[in-house]
């Protein structure tokens, strides 16, 4: 098994780069990586700039996009062609409150299935997921395509949907699926974190 954390978004929504802005006192980043320390297996940070993430280095082996600048799905495959897993998982470096139990229980139902995605709230979190490297062949047709959206290519591979009574067994305030893309994200953070 492997984790492929995503940190190579532009943070437009919030000005500056989210992945180092802290939630009670620790950096998103860090905090995805810490829950991401509870899978065995390798921990891989995909980014179109690797080098700001020199200091994680020996927490993470640090990948270059082999497709920069096509959003999470190009994130996704440069992950997947880095692993030597074939079951991995899938987190973005800006959600700080990610539930272990909640992914170690995605990746325990992937055998059979080539990607498993929750549904929370009334949608999909294709960038919470477990993904299998079969899904490598999916993927590259629709970054051949310009087709960017994470879930492009999941008409062409085997899905398992976790929905929301599911998810609820393991992160009953599914706060998993909370993440930072606005100053007012920020900030609900930190109250958040104070509370917790």
């Amino acid at each position: 098994m492997a984790v492929i954390i995503l940190a190579g978004g532009e943070s437009r929504r919030l000005g500056r780069d989210k992945a180092w802005q802290t939630v009670g006192g620790i950096a998103l980043i860090t905090r995805v990586l810490d829950a991401a320390a509870e899978i065995p297996g390798d921990i891989f940070i995909v980014a179109n700039d690797p080098d700001k993430y020199d200091q994680l280095a020996g927490r993470a082996t640090l990948k270059r996009d082999e497709a920069p600048n096509l959003g999470p799905l190009g994130g996704l495959y440069t992950g997947l062609l880095a692993t030597s897993d074939r079951d991995n998982l899938l987190l973005p470096c800006d959600a700080p409150f990610l539930n272990p139990k909640l992914l170690a229980y995605l990746l325990d139902r992937l055998p059979g299935h080539e990607a498993v995605v929750p549904e929370y709230k009334g949608r999909a979190h294709p960038a919470i997921a477990a993904y299998a490297t079969t899904c490598l062949p999916a993927i590259e047709k629709q970054l051949a395509l310009g087709n960017l959206k994470v879930n492009s290519f999941f008409p062409d591979v085997s899905i398992k949907y976790l929905d929301e009574a599911a998810i609820s067994e393991v992160d009953p305030d599914g706060l998993s699926f909370f993440n930072v893309n606005t100053a007012t994200d920020l900030a609900e953070a930190e109250c958040l974190a104070g509370s917790r």
